[in-house]
């Protein structure tokens, strides 16, 4: 049921501003590392990611473990998306030349991106490692599915043999960001 503003207090409207940015900033940033790759600007979406995740540690960062937690993060993320590339099974635009075994700088600054997201927008599955299983095994391939779409990417087996393996990557990865996550000691925004 809708209840007018004057009802919350000023922080339960703090919180349910800062988790608006993050969401609206990192699907922000997420697109124009898209769009970056695709019309020749492969620095654009990791510039506007940075600038999004300067912004997200100066309003609601939570210190230098939560930073260490994105910097782990950029950093597995470009380890899982190098093997996929360096395997043949996906083929990046917007990478490093002639290099197509390391996954290009806008896939490491989506993942930086989407690990700010855990303990903000998306803090309400904290603890919940079932739903972060369904929901990284439904959307992990949901979203590079876009990028094939939008020929930012491309699959090298098929679209079913792709999104079931997606599906096992992502499905393992966010329930493992969150137990990362728990085990720096950060805690959901939303528990504040």
């Amino acid at each position: 049921m809708w209840k007018p503003w004057s009802t919350y207090s000023p922080k339960m409207i703090e919180n349910s501003l800062k988790k608006i940015f993050n969401a609206l900033g990192f699907q922000g940033a997420w697109w124009l590392c898209v769009f970056g790759a695709l019309w020749g600007l492969p620095y654009l979406g990791p510039i506007a990611m940075l600038i999004f995740l300067v912004f997200h540690m100066i309003l609601m960062g939570k210190g230098k473990n939560e930073l260490i937690f994105l910097i782990l993060m950029a950093v597995v993320g470009t380890v899982v998306d190098s093997l996929k590339a360096s395997s043949g099974f996906i083929s990046y635009m917007g990478g490093y030349g002639s290099v197509t075994i390391v996954a290009p700088l806008w896939i490491t600054a989506m993942w930086a991106g989407f690990a700010a997201t855990i303990n903000h927008s998306l803090y309400w599955i904290h603890n919940r490692y079932y739903v972060a299983f369904m929901i990284g095994a439904i959307f992990g391939p949901l979203a590079y599915m876009v990028g094939v779409k939008l020929q930012a990417l491309s699959f090298n087996y098929s679209v079913s043999t792709s999104a079931i393996l997606l599906a096992a990557v992502w499905g393992v990865s966010v329930p493992s960001m969150y137990w990362i996550s728990k085990k720096l000691g950060l805690s959901p925004i939303g528990n504040q």
